[in-house]
């Protein structure tokens, strides 16, 4: 009885990795890493440097040394993504799926995503993932999701690390393997990622994909819960029920 509670709470407390993090599903602007220079930017992009156009459409769109100006990433991210640039058409495709200084379009999201995928850009593999695994712009494709999520996981994207762990362990798309969705979890967890611990940590709890060890459980959900994960927060607390 006491397993069989266990393996109802894993049910509710694990839910989608990823998706949990955003309104849309999809990546988070990514503005580039370091402060940047604006007018540089900007002189680079006005001469017709793809690049230069979607680095400074993402600071636009993220408020990166700059204010936040949708309606400005949009312009930059398009010119970008009409010259090709991957960063820019996957950035632009986050635009419309989450209606920002464009109205919410998924298909449209979907056709950019697709286009930045196909040329190998792990956030647009994922992003286009998510896409087919919640039915936006297209039908649900469990299938097709997990194809998108293996290949940027490969190329270390943890946020399709933490959903490609999540399709292994409910058999979404792909035979249910408990080792898998473990090692996947732990790929995300042991770049920092929040939700990758919380749920590694869940799994050592339950001694489900690796050996029981409370240990460490309370290790990785302690890891989490101190960048601000709540479920992981409310598993350790639950940890000795």
């Amino acid at each position: 009885m006491k397993k069989l509670l266990a393996l109802c709470l894993l049910s509710a407390l694990l839910a989608t990795p990823a998706l949990a993090k955003g309104t849309t599903a999809v990546t988070a602007a990514k503005a580039p890493a370091k402060v940047v220079d604006i007018k540089a930017l900007t002189a680079k992009a006005e001469k017709g440097d793809a690049k230069a156009a979607a680095d400074l459409g993402i600071a636009y769109y993220a408020g990166q040394s700059t204010d936040k100006d949708y309606d400005a990433a949009v312009k930059w991210l398009k010119i970008a993504a009409d010259k090709g640039n991957a960063k820019g058409q996957n950035q632009l495709g986050l635009a419309y799926a989450q209606g920002n200084g464009v109205d919410h379009d998924d298909k449209k999201a979907l056709d950019l995503f697709v286009k930045a995928a196909n040329q190998k850009l792990p956030d647009a593999e994922y992003d286009l993932g998510v896409m087919y695994e919640q039915g936006l712009g297209t039908d649900k494709n469990y299938a097709e999701a997990v194809k998108w999520f293996q290949k940027a996981a490969d190329k270390g994207n943890p946020s399709a690390q933490n959903e490609l762990g999540f399709s292994y362990e409910h058999g979404q798309g792909i035979a249910q393997d408990w080792k898998l969705a473990a090692k996947w979890y732990r790929k995300a967890a042991e770049q920092g990622d929040d939700v990758g611990q919380s749920n590694l940590g869940w799994l050592y709890h339950l001694g489900l994909g690796v050996d029981k060890d409370d240990k460490l459980a309370e290790d990785w959900l302690k890891k989490s819960a101190a960048q601000g994960n709540e479920k992981a927060q409310y598993n350790l607390d639950h940890l000795q029920d």
